[in-house]
């Protein structure tokens, strides 16, 4: 993970702003808007944790509900899919840790 400096709660100051962000325009019917914001996030999330991190799968799965909600399946897929990477590794390094 990050330095303190970068970290909140587990998620860079970045991620985290733009998880909330997004969230507030989905909230307002804006789902093209949060997407950008969610795609932001993941890339910064993919950047300070790496892309098989837990925090770049909670950003992963809001993206793959975006995408579900707007019937979006050929995009919600893949998401998923990554998603579901994310969480056999991690039960994996539980079993192994």
């Amino acid at each position: 993970m990050g330095n303190e400096e970068d970290d909140l709660d587990g998620y860079g100051y970045g991620v985290f702003a733009c998880l909330m962000v997004a969230k507030w325009l989905k909230d307002r019917n804006r789902a093209r808007d949060a997407e950008r914001f969610l795609k932001i996030a993941l890339q910064q999330s993919d950047a300070l944790y790496g892309e098989s991190s837990p925090e770049s799968g909670i950003v992963l799965l809001d993206l793959h509900d975006l995408f579900q909600e707007q019937s979006r399946l050929d995009e919600a897929e893949p998401a998923w899919e990554r998603v579901r990477k994310i969480l056999i590794s991690g039960v994996g390094n539980l079993r192994n840790g």
